[in-house]
């Protein structure tokens, strides 16, 4: 019978190789723990992106932009002018807050007749707000006007929205918007 002769000094002793193979053991584990609770945090954080969408989606106000229907338009005697409305209806169950309108578009044929209205605004669900414009010259065909409302939340989410009107000389206009979305903050860096 022969017997293999380890120096203890060189090879270690069965103690330190046990110990070598227990840490390889409880790192090995210790490595698929820790990859394991980073696949739950993504997962975590992914659930919770959809929850704060869901979220901010339940409280947004959804303004509708439509024209007058016949019997609501505002008749003038003067042939040159003409006034065109668009109605702003809260189409939702949640609040537009500390609303304003600007004009984006200058256009010399078009005033605004009541814009001190609109210069700060709140808009509950159902609520309707009526915008009313001069066409003053009815054979112009610069009648575009371009409008940016910005509202908030009650979670005080800057919404912006733009509305590009085409004025018609009959009163009525047609009308297309965006959809609201998020004012992104100015960050000051310095």
């Amino acid at each position: 019978m022969v017997f293999l002769y380890f120096n203890p000094e060189v090879w270690g002793t069965v103690s330190d190789w046990f110990i070598a193979i227990v840490t390889s053991i409880t790192a090995y584990y210790l490595y698929q723990t820790l990859k394991s609770q980073k696949e739950v945090q993504e997962t975590q954080t992914k659930l919770f992106e959809i929850e704060k969408f869901r979220f901010s989606e339940s409280i947004k106000p959804n303004l509708k932009f439509t024209q007058p229907t016949k019997d609501q338009q505002i008749i003038t005697e003067d042939p040159d002018k003409c006034i065109n409305s668009i109605i702003v209806i809260n189409d939702s169950n949640n609040d537009a807050l500390e609303g304003s309108i600007t004009m984006i578009s200058e256009t010399k044929n078009i005033e605004i007749i009541n814009g001190k209205v609109f210069e700060y605004f709140h808009l509950r669900k159902s609520e309707t707000l009526r915008l009313n414009f001069i066409l003053h010259d009815t054979k112009s065909s610069e009648n575009l006007l371009i409008l940016c409302f910005k509202y908030k939340d009650i979670a005080n989410n800057k919404y912006i929205q733009y509305i590009n009107c085409d004025l018609k000389a009959n009163g009525y206009s047609r009308i297309y918007h965006s959809f609201p979305e998020i004012e992104a903050e100015k960050q000051n860096i310095h």
